[in-house]
Parts: structure tokens; C-alpha cells; sequence
């Protein structure tokens, strides 16, 4: 009886007789709604959130571009193009076999200058440390570089931002990475007894190579100081 004054209550098109609703029906119609609704928001916050950390990478690469342009008066942005220019991190030893991932992580903290004996059991616990792993086809003017780079931008951040930076990072490594990048580096950026010992073995990568030139203001396209003498 309940179901038919229900069923009366219903809009016209909702009456005909090919629309069959009971309780159960109309139970599993709103749940599947709900679960619409709840997936639409979800979205719609991943969408915010995705939003705001790209905001924040344009922010920070901006932030790299003024930095970099102050202190050497150029734009950086053609150095940063690719990801693969970068050191990687390495959050372990390199053989474990002859260091202990703890040893390694003493270590590390001791190189960073840490007192480890000033060091509370939960302040250790909670500390972590990546270790750089540089590309060996860097020369040393761009690693030099990229540290004033990374330099400026640490030494800029407050010390909130800073204590979300991640794990403190070890630069003074002497491990390296031997594979060359994807992308034809410029000129100037490539170590020249790198590229003698491996042109042949990574052929494939680095048959373009020396071909690309030198950015604005970088390599051989550095200004030149004017002389003091002339005029």
C-alpha cells in the first residue's frame, strides 16, 4: 500500500507503466548519485591541487630565473630546459656490501657537519640525507653553475619554506654518473674528456654533440669585459 500511494506521488513520466520503482530501486539509484557526486569533488579538489603545485613549480622556476640573472646577469631559463641536466640523489649507499646504510647515513650527517652525539634518538630517527650523484659529462663551469643556481635559491627561501625543502643533500660526492643525457647539451656544458672516452659507446647519443652551440651570455658566448683602456 505504501509503495502505490508512493508510486501516485511520482512525476507523469515517471508513471508509465514500462517504469517499474520500488523501494530498493530508488535506494540504489541515490547511492549511485551520491557516488557521482562524491567523484565529481573528488576530481574537482585533485584539479585544485594540481593547479596550485604547477603554480608553485612556475614559482620557483621564476624565482631560479631572477636569482640566476642577478648574479650573472643573464637569463638561465635555456640551461634548465631539460630535467636530465641535473645531479641525481641517491638516498642509500653506493655498495652495501662495504657500507651499512646506517654507516652511510653517519656518515653523510658528519660530512654536513652534524654533532651526532648532540643528536636526540627521535631528532636522528626523523633525519634524512640524500647523497649527489653527479653526471660525468659536466664540465666544471656548469657544475659550478648549477651550485650558484641552487646556491641563491636555498639561501633565499625562509626557514619554514626551507624545513620543506625534503632530506638535507650532500653535495661534496665523489659519485658520478657515467650515462649521458637524452638531449644534445650545449657546447659548453660538456666535460671534453667525457665525450673522448665515450663518443664510441654512446654513439647513439652523442653524435650530435659540440654541434649546438652556446646559449646568451654562457660558453663562448660569455661577454666580455670591456677594456678599461679603449675609447
Amino acid at each position: 500500500m505504501a509503495e502505490l500511494e508512493a508510486a501516485e506521488q511520482l512525476p507523469n513520466d515517471l508513471r508509465h507503466s514500462s517504469v517499474h520503482f520500488n523501494r530498493k530501486m530508488i535506494e540504489w539509484m541515490a547511492k549511485e548519485t551520491f557516488r557521482s557526486f562524491k567523484a565529481q569533488a573528488a576530481r574537482e579538489r585533485d584539479e585544485v591541487k594540481m593547479a596550485k603545485q604547477l603554480e608553485n613549480e612556475r614559482n620557483t622556476r621564476r624565482h631560479n630565473h631572477r636569482t640566476t640573472a642577478k648574479l650573472h646577469g643573464v637569463d638561465p631559463m635555456p640551461l634548465l630546459e631539460n630535467i636530465d641536466i641535473v645531479s641525481d640523489y641517491a638516498s642509500g649507499p653506493e655498495d652495501e656490501d662495504k657500507e651499512s646504510k646506517a654507516d652511510w647515513k653517519r656518515h653523510m650527517a658528519i660530512n654536513l657537519g652534524y654533532d651526532l652525539n648532540a643528536m636526540d634518538p627521535l631528532e636522528w630517527k626523523a633525519f634524512k640525507v640524500w647523497e649527489c650523484i653527479r653526471p660525468s659529462w659536466h664540465s666544471h663551469e656548469f657544475e659550478w653553475l648549477l651550485e650558484d643556481i641552487m646556491g641563491l635559491y636555498l639561501n633565499s627561501l625562509s626557514e619554514r619554506d626551507l624545513s620543506r625543502f625534503g632530506p638535507k643533500r650532500f653535495h661534496a660526492s665523489t659519485r658520478w654518473n657515467e650515462r649521458p643525457p637524452i638531449h644534445v647539451p650545449w657546447d659548453f656544458t660538456i666535460q671534453r674528456g667525457y665525450y673522448k672516452e665515450f663518443q664510441d659507446s654512446w654513439e647513439f647519443l652523442m653524435q650530435q654533440w659540440y654541434t649546438r652551440g652556446d646559449p646568451e651570455g654562457f660558453g663562448k658566448n660569455t661577454p666580455q669585459p670591456e677594456d678599461e683602456t679603449s675609447g
